[in-house]
C-alpha cells in the first residue's frame, strides 16, 4: 500500500484496508474501492493487484485491470527488485480479441464483461509506454492526474462522447506537459488507443 500510495503521490484511497484470503473465487483474487479478496494469500503479486483496484476500481476494463497491473509492476519492483516489463510493441498480438483499447471497450459493451487478459495487457501496455518514453516524473505526474481526473470526472466536458477515456488519458497526461511530451502522448493514444499509425 505504501508503495503505491509513493508512486501515485496520492493518499491511499481508504483509511484502511482489509483483505479476506479465503478459497472463494476460482481467480486470484478480486477487488475494488472497498475490499480485497484473495485466495493467494502467499502470491505478492496477486495481494499488491487487489491492493491496486483501491486506487483503479473504475471504468473500462482496460483502465481498472491495466491501471492496478503497472502498479503492481511497481510494486514488484520496489519489494523484490524485479524490472519493469517492456511494453508488447505495437504489432506484435498481446490480446487476439482487440486490436486497440477503442476496439476492446466496445467489445466490452457489447458483451459487457470480458473475461480475457486482454485488459490487463492492452492497458498495462499503455501505462509502461507512456512511463519509458516520458520518464518517471512526467509519468508519475500523468498517473496522478488521470486517477483523480476519472475519479472527479475533471475533463467530462471536454471528453464527452463514445473515446471518453481516451480522450481522459490524452487530456491528464498532457496537463502539465512540454509540447515535446505532448507529442509522445499524442503518438501513444493515437497507436495504443485508437489503433491509428
Amino acid at each position: 500500500m505504501r508503495t503505491q500510495e509513493e508512486f501515485m503521490g496520492i493518499a491511499f484511497p481508504r483509511n484502511h484496508a482489509i483483505a479476506l484470503v479465503a478459497d472463494v473465487t476460482q481467480y486470484g483474487g478480486g477487488g475494488g474501492a472497498n475490499a480485497i479478496i484473495t485466495s493467494a494469500y502467499e502470491e505478492f503479486g496477486i495481494i499488491a493487484h487487489e491492493i491496486a483496484h483501491t486506487y483503479w476500481p473504475f471504468g473500462p476494463q482496460w483502465v481498472a485491470e491495466g491501471g492496478a497491473t503497472f502498479l503492481t509492476n511497481i510494486s514488484e519492483r520496489d519489494y523484490n527488485g524485479a524490472s519493469l516489463p517492456n511494453a508488447v510493441p505495437d504489432k506484435e498480438v498481446s490480446c487476439p480479441l482487440a486490436e486497440s483499447l477503442a476496439d476492446l471497450e466496445q467489445l466490452e459493451l457489447d458483451i459487457m464483461r470480458v473475461r480475457s487478459s486482454c485488459p490487463y495487457s492492452l492497458g498495462r501496455d499503455i501505462f509502461l509506454e507512456l512511463y519509458n518514453r516520458l520518464g518517471d516524473a512526467a509519468f508519475r505526474r500523468g498517473f496522478g492526474n488521470f486517477y483523480l481526473a476519472r475519479r472527479d470526472l475533471i475533463y467530462e466536458s471536454v471528453c464527452w462522447g463514445e473515446h471518453w477515456s481516451g480522450c481522459y488519458l490524452r487530456e491528464a497526461f498532457a496537463d502539465g506537459a512540454t509540447p515535446e511530451q505532448i507529442a509522445i502522448i499524442d503518438d501513444i493514444v493515437a497507436r495504443r488507443y485508437y489503433g491509428r499509425e
